[in-house]
């Protein structure tokens, strides 16, 4: 929809109530759901009923299904030669990655904290935030977010981390699985709970989570008798939260990305490493299911991180100097086709890296959860404290 459009439906003035009289609340919906999310936000303030309606359940997963995908995007950046290193982030559609011509870097909510983005579900981010050992729920859209800290017994070493929706109670879980045991935190009652790990017990996690087919895929790995590693995809059922595995090709090696291509579970094995370059293979699993059928090697990749597009197309992380990845090369699997967009392009900034990349949907979710991200840091009404520096609060 038109911005022009939009300004003019934001002028209405008339009552939410007197509008029913005349449309269902269907078709209603309908017409709200295909509305960006900052517009959405100002016909909230029109009357009680848009702010119960927009607020709802039920509109936000209509409204979700029907939004853009989105790519979130953290940078360590410099202003200027021998400045402070920040984290900032950016907000692209899927046309913009080609470029970074005209994108403003915005200050990353979670400021130089070592954080990771677990995965992404309805347009809400999990973020792990390392140095706090805590877990952020973040939506970039509507800029809220929500902490969830970690239980204070949990300091063996962490194996993998999952973030999903539950589609049984529409509720936003976080899983962290360690050597003792596998938890997951629900949001609606904000505690943690047990879950049957994995059997027999798995010895590494050498990828990040991908959500396919209604449940959560890990590249993962255990010794063998000899005591090498054998390797496989580990699987979560979302609806039962049941672990099971699924069966690698013999020749892949060394598991790196499990990812999704045409509809297809797909995983990225690194078969070497030669003097900065990765010779990796990409194999497909030849059914949707992803549960049989046989594995096929699709192509071969010379990149290091590796993320999924909303259409097919694979990025990986663009490293020209061979540390610091400063651009993402867009790779089309039928065409063979690269595109390159350099972040030194970004507006006013002098050094950039790219930290991290995350698809999301633009949505409502966490609403009215949490608490804005705008929210001022330094409480410009405190005292300084003996020293001379403010007293204030996160």
């Amino acid at each position: 929809m038109s911005n022009d459009l939009c300004d003019r439906l934001s002028s209405i003035t008339i009552s939410f109530s007197a509008i029913s009289n005349d449309l269902c609340e269907e078709i209603i919906i309908e017409i709200f759901s295909r509305l960006p999310t900052k517009s959405l936000l100002r016909f909230r303030t029109v009357s009680k009923s848009l702010y119960a309606l927009i607020g709802s359940p039920r509109f936000i997963r209509s409204h979700a299904l029907r939004s853009p995908k989105r790519y979130a995007i953290t940078h360590e950046v410099r202003h200027q030669e021998h400045a402070r290193s920040l984290n900032m982030y950016t907000i692209h559609s899927e046309s913009q990655l080609s470029s970074y011509a005209g994108i403003t870097p915005i200050k990353y909510p979670f400021g130089n904290n070592r954080t990771h983005i677990m995965g992404s579900c309805d347009g809400v981010l999990c973020v792990y935030d390392w140095t706090m050992k805590a877990f952020h729920l973040w939506n970039p859209s509507i800029r809220r977010k929500v902490t969830v800290h970690e239980l204070p017994s949990s300091d063996d070493d962490v194996l993998a981390f999952g973030f999903f929706l539950d589609p049984v109670t529409h509720d936003y879980k976080i899983l962290k699985m360690n050597e003792a045991c596998t938890t997951v935190y629900a949001m609606k009652t904000r505690s943690w709970s047990e879950i049957a790990p994995p059997t027999p017990p798995i010895g590494a996690v050498t990828s990040f989570q991908c959500l396919f087919d209604g449940s959560l895929h890990w590249a993962a790995g255990r010794r063998t008798d000899d005591r090498d590693y054998c390797y496989f995809i580990l699987r979560l059922d979302l609806r039962s939260a049941v672990f099971s595995t699924v069966e690698l090709p013999e020749r892949c090696r060394e598991p790196r990305h499990v990812t999704v291509i045409k509809g297809c579970l797909a995983v990225i094995c690194t078969e070497s490493y030669i003097h900065g370059i990765f010779d990796s293979f990409v194999w497909v699993k030849n059914t949707k299911t992803g549960a049989d059928g046989s594995w096929s090697v699709a192509f071969k990749v010379d990149r290091r991180q590796c993320w999924q597009s909303a259409h097919g197309d694979l990025f990986f992380s663009y490293y020209s100097d061979g540390y610091y990845s400063d651009g993402i090369l867009v790779f089309n699997p039928e065409t063979k086709s690269k595109v390159r967009s350099k972040v030194s392009n970004l507006k006013g900034v002098y050094f950039s890296c790219i930290l991290d990349m995350c698809m999301f949907t633009e949505s409502l979710g966490l609403l009215d959860v949490g608490r804005s991200c705008d929210m001022i840091r330094w409480n410009k009404s405190s005292k300084r404290n003996k020293r001379g520096r403010r007293v204030g609060f996160s």
